[in-house]
């Protein structure tokens, strides 16, 4: 019996799913998630959205 793994469209073979990676604000797809702005806000986001999150967090923004 075929493993029905081989047959999902975004499926490894080892079973983990490798899904592209959408920023969340301002939904341009395929990027390269930024992982300072990740580990701050835990939103998956581009390097131009990321800019304006490490802004508003950062020391001089409005978030602290």
């Amino acid at each position: 019996m075929r493993d029905p793994r081989y047959d999902m469209p975004d499926t490894v073979a080892d079973g983990t799913v490798d899904f592209p990676h959408v920023c969340e604000r301002c939904g341009e797809e395929d990027i390269d998630v930024n992982v300072e702005a990740f580990e701050m806000t835990g939103e998956t986001v581009c390097d131009l959205c990321a800019e304006e999150v490490l802004f508003e967090n950062g020391p001089f923004g409005l978030g602290e």
